[in-house]
């Protein structure tokens, strides 16, 4: 890359503003809900297997201890799944806009690469829009529909009067994200249990 290339670069990191997302929808409820129900979930089992005389608790310590281990895998399993499927179908929209005049403009709008995935955009197809976008350092000139991944975008915006441009993108998290995200939540959980002298496992 040339050294105006990189100097070109760094303007627009520098400049670039960040986005926030327009309307999120189906959000998912706060991690607080499920930490205390997992809790109690926990403790009731470990009275279950390790007190009570049931038909399937086992027949001593070590087969109560499996199965009590066995039902809190099963619950974390129950609710890995729920989660997964709470935040694959949260709905993002971002928007971006800008304008000229007399002259070619290019705008970057920040948007982390690692958490979103784009799956439509509706933008500005007029002659004011000049190039782009770019989005996480890939054309996607030709892009309108379809799953790519998220990130960054910058565009171009010009014409001989005054010029405008806009897009809305529609977009989901990534896999990568939820699945770090949930182990977040899994690990803040289990410091939960471990508080009250519960085990995690």
């Amino acid at each position: 890359m040339s050294l105006k290339n990189i100097i070109l670069s760094l303007m627009l990191l520098f400049s670039a503003s960040v986005a926030k997302p327009q309307s999120i929808t189906n959000q998912v409820p706060s991690i607080s809900e499920f930490s205390g129900e997992i809790v109690s979930k926990v403790k009731l089992a470990k009275e279950y297997f390790m007190e009570s005389n049931g038909p399937d608790v086992g027949r001593d310590f070590e087969e109560r201890t499996a199965n009590l281990s066995k039902r809190i895998v099963a619950l974390f399993q129950e609710f890995r799944e729920k989660r997964t499927t709470q935040y694959q179908n949260v709905q993002i929209v971002f928007t971006g806009s800008d304008w000229a005049t007399g002259k070619h403009t290019s705008k970057t709008v920040s948007i982390p690469n690692d958490v979103y995935i784009f799956t439509k955009i509706v933008r500005t197809t007029n002659g004011d829009w000049k190039g782009g976008p770019i989005i996480n350092g890939a054309d996607r000139s030709k892009w309108f529909e379809g799953d790519i991944p998220g990130g960054s975008v910058t565009w171009v915006t010009g014409g001989h009067g005054s010029a405008e441009t806009a897009w809305t993108i529609n977009a989901k998290y990534s896999a990568a994200y939820i699945s770090s995200t949930i182990n977040n939540e899994e690990k803040s959980i289990k410091e939960a249990l471990h508080a009250v002298n519960l085990p995690t496992e």
